[in-house]
């Protein structure tokens, strides 16, 4: 079998990439999508610079995920730059440092540092899915939860959209 998080397309000119969590709202996944193209940008334009990427094995990366996919951001997460666990607020901050130049030339830096502030505050996709389960074990509620907040967001967005587009604004 092969596994992967992320790999370019076979047949149209992407990168594929596997969603990192369950979104609860457009906007959430819009910036995820966002995040991920100023990260994509930024890694070009080292590589093109010639900066020297950094080797870490497979296993250790796996590993890494392995937490953060059990935790999400209600615990710490390992730095990618030192290796070490760190406040989610912390790596997710690096995060944006490193990715802030890609992001303020699509003028979407407010915009993501915004929906990110109330993802680590929030948590993320999965804390309302386990407090669910926490309190029901009945995986049908549990997707009958995360249905209601991808639903009402999509009616929330789609309203926001209108907006945006009879002002003629630009939206993240």
């Amino acid at each position: 079998m092969l596994y992967f998080d992320a790999r370019l397309s076979d047949h149209v000119p992407t990168l594929e990439v596997r969603v990192a969590d369950v979104c609860q709202s457009d906007e959430q996944a819009a910036v995820i999508a966002g995040l991920l193209r100023a990260l994509v940008e930024t890694a070009v334009r080292d590589w093109q610079a010639g900066h020297l990427v950094m080797s870490v094995p497979a296993a250790v990366l796996r590993t890494w995920m392995w937490q953060a996919s059990s935790s999400g951001v209600d615990a710490d997460l390992i730095d990618p730059l030192t290796g070490t666990p760190a406040a989610a607020a912390v790596v997710v901050g690096r995060l944006l440092d490193t990715v802030r130049a890609v992001l303020d030339e699509y003028e979407e830096t407010g915009r993501v540092e915004e929906i990110l502030a109330e993802i680590l505050s929030a948590g993320s996709g999965a804390r309302p899915q386990r407090e669910v389960h926490q309190t029901t074990s009945d995986v049908a509620a549990i997707v009958r939860r995360a249905l209601e907040a991808t639903h009402a967001s999509s009616r929330e967005g789609a309203a926001l959209r209108s907006a945006v587009a009879a002002r003629g604004l630009r939206a993240l």
